[in-house]
């Protein structure tokens, strides 16, 4: 028998698993920071919501409000609601009526932020997410003086000249305030 010292490892073989433990903790911090968040605004906004819609047999405006800001609490916070439903319909295609209505309202809610996404999804290049942005916008200005503002804006295509259809949207919806502020007096 020979007593032989165990043959050294080559460096170059700790260097390489060094790298690829490092890609894998680097895609895992990436997907839980912020695909995971992203997926739970989608779950939020495309299961649990519709199915308290649909459980009941009357949905009021009360309703709704009260499942968004259920929802944004959920979300952990305005801010970061906001960017997460953002995120959520500007990487997932093929949204629905509904889908859109409930992440368009939630954002609603989100104070400035909300309102930030709203207009960025409004001056997009996706026709119905741009619906979205108005309509959004429509229902935050029940509630926020800031939004009538930004619908103003878009209405007259100020600072960035959106498409025809985001100024006509903008001033219908403008319309539409005018019309529900009258009726209250």
């Amino acid at each position: 028998m020979t007593d032989s010292a165990p043959k050294p490892r080559p460096r170059k073989l700790y260097v390489l698993w060094a790298i690829a433990l490092t890609l894998l903790l680097a895609l895992g911090s990436f997907s839980w920071l912020v695909v995971v968040p992203v997926l739970q605004a989608r779950t939020l906004v495309r299961d649990e919501i519709p199915a308290k819609m649909f459980r009941r047999p009357v949905y009021t405006r009360a309703m709704a409000r009260r499942d968004s800001l259920d929802g944004i609490a959920k979300l952990g916070g305005q801010r970061r609601a906001a960017m997460l439903l953002y995120r959520y319909l500007i990487w997932f295609d093929g949204h629905d009526f509904l889908e859109l209505g409930i992440a368009a309202d939630m954002m609603a809610h989100c104070g400035a932020d909300g309102l930030a996404a709203l207009r960025a999804l409004a001056e997009g290049s996706d026709k119905e997410l741009r619906r979205a942005g108005v309509e959004g916008l429509e229902r935050a200005a029940g509630h926020d003086p800031a939004a009538v503002t930004v619908l103003r804006e878009l209405s007259e295509g100020n600072e960035v000249a959106p498409g025809a259809d985001v100024r006509r949207l903008a001033r219908e919806a403008l319309k539409k305030i005018k019309a529900a502020q009258e009726k209250k007096k």
